[in-house]
């Protein structure tokens, strides 16, 4: 195939990751009761708006400055600084691939929960080398000889690859009239086409614990494309996914298990599939992965696992499963027990891709910022997250309430919690 295809292709299926990142934060910014011009269609309203909710005209009308300077250059300006900094750390580090010709299983640490969760005490499996990525604090069980850096794989020349390929991904998006708006969602596009750089040099086997954001895209369409130009079966490269978070309703709207959008493009290569149940597993098959003749996908059910540790306080306990989100009912519900039990510890677990706001932290329950650090407690509040599946295991009980609960059912929810605190749980 010629470069100028490959190129192609390869911005195609940025431009894929890119529109899958759009609905997710689409989604994101209608639980918060929100449109995403009211967020200046900024990224990630989750790691933000919870924080700076006071100052969204301020922020709208900034985002929309930061469009234009990404339109007339400033984008190529970003990338070039991840490319200085990128070059830098080639030279400091001066890293080598040995490790790669001996192995053809590998995990793709994307996230530090892939590495938490794929290993053979929760799935039975576990990757011969783990690629890790400089901007990831992947989880330090893995062993140093099991680990490869992405920039193991690539070269200085490549760096420059990336960037090329990044302003052709840029001027797309900013031509498209529906992308045209979310063009700051390119700020990812020069690691991204890095990471794509360096796994197209790799065959084999890859375990990744992404459902469907850009990471699950870069895996899929990777594999995809390598296994259209095979005709062997027993040749052709592997997607093992690996079911990281409930995929149950989540908001109020919700009736049914599965996702509350559709998405753009939906994962063709996925060979296994690590789920929670049949229930998950249903949900996968219809909202994530795109029915295909061309491969069967197997089923593998497994129960997620957490490790209890010692509280810092004695009983009664109680743990806040917390979500920017979730933040003003859950400090109404704290406060209120909080009047009525002085003598009860409280504990706020943060989730782990998005801060807590300033109002949490005003309060005077105990913040877990370590996140592999779950203490034993009587019971859990939580939004439908997998914690409350993982804690049950435990014979710990869950309040469970939508991610999008609103303050005037606070009264309910403290019902509840009073007739599990009545059971003696």
């Amino acid at each position: 195939m010629k470069k100028n295809d490959i190129r192609k292709e390869w911005v195609e299926d940025y431009i894929a990751a890119v529109s899958n990142e759009i609905e997710i934060d689409t989604h994101s910014y209608k639980l918060y009761g929100l449109r995403p011009n009211e967020g200046g269609y900024l990224p990630r309203p989750m790691k933000w708006v919870a924080r700076f909710n006071r100052m969204l005209p301020i922020i709208r009308g900034g985002a929309f400055g930061m469009r234009l300077v990404w339109f007339l250059g400033g984008g190529g300006i970003f990338f070039l600084k991840e490319l200085t900094t990128f070059y830098r750390y080639m030279k400091k580090h001066l890293l080598s691939k040995e490790r790669v010709m001996s192995s053809n299983v590998y995990g793709l640490a994307f996230s530090s929960r892939a590495t938490s969760l794929i290993k053979y005490s929760n799935i039975g499996r576990t990757p011969n080398i783990w690629i890790t990525f400089p901007w990831v604090n992947e989880s330090t069980s893995i062993a140093t000889s099991k680990r490869l850096d992405i920039f193991a794989l690539l070269s200085t020349r490549e760096l420059w690859k990336a960037f090329s390929l990044s302003m052709v991904a840029l001027y797309t998006i900013m031509t498209h009239r529906e992308l045209r708006p979310w063009a700051l969602q390119t700020y990812t596009a020069f690691r991204w086409f890095l990471v794509r750089l360096g796994i197209e040099k790799l065959c084999g086997e890859f375990y990744i614990a992404e459902h469907y954001d850009r990471w699950a895209v870069l895996a899929d369409s990777i594999v995809y494309r390598k296994n259209l130009m095979v005709s062997e079966s027993n040749l052709r490269c592997k997607l093992h996914l690996v079911q990281h978070g409930s995929v149950m309703a989540l908001d109020q709207e919700q009736k049914m298990p599965g996702l509350a959008f559709t998405l753009k493009y939906k994962l063709k290569a996925v060979s296994d599939l690590y789920v929670y149940g049949d229930v998950s597993e249903a949900v996968f098959r219809r909202d994530i992965l795109c029915k295909s003749d061309f491969l069967a996908v197997d089923a593998h059910y497994y129960s997620p696992k957490i490790e209890l540790s010692k509280a810092l306080h004695s009983d009664p306990a109680i743990l806040f499963v917390g979500h920017p989100i979730c933040e003003t009912i859950h400090i109404e519900i704290y406060r209120t027990l909080r009047h009525k039990y002085p003598d009860m510890a409280f504990y706020y677990k943060p989730h782990p891709t998005a801060l807590p706001s300033e109002s949490v932290r005003q309060h005077e329950w105990t913040i877990i910022n370590d996140a592999q650090y779950f203490p034993v407690v009587s019971f859990i509040i939580s939004y439908p997250s997998t914690l409350v599946t993982e804690y049950r295991s435990h014979n710990i009980p869950a309040v469970v309430h939508a991610i999008d609960a609103r303050e005037d059912q606070v009264n309910l929810l403290l019902q509840e919690i009073e007739k599990v605190l009545a059971s003696g749980r």
